[in-house]
């Protein structure tokens, strides 16, 4: 009988890096509003400022420091549109 080199727990883990993350969407999202060159409808914002604080939350809870960015990114560009005026 065949041996596979990896158990179900290793083989599942290795394909973990390349499932889809929000976390880094919607920190990508805010770099794409932030970098539009006209102005951004305000309620564009609404999806990726509301997933801020559950993704943090979700960092938090699973000791995840890297998602910690993700509230940093949300305060950032709140405070980057109110100075900017790049929010209709």
């Amino acid at each position: 009988m065949m041996q596979l080199p990896f158990t179900v727990e290793q083989f599942f883990s290795v394909f973990e890096i390349y499932r889809v993350n929000p976390c880094p969407a919607t920190i990508f999202t805010f770099g794409v509003f932030l970098f539009a060159s006209s102005w951004v409808p305000w309620y564009l914002f609404l999806l990726p400022l509301l997933w801020s604080p559950v993704g943090t939350r979700a960092s938090i809870t699973l000791h995840v420091p890297q998602g910690y960015r993700l509230e940093v990114a949300g305060v950032v560009s709140i405070i980057v549109i109110s100075d900017n005026g790049n929010m209709s």
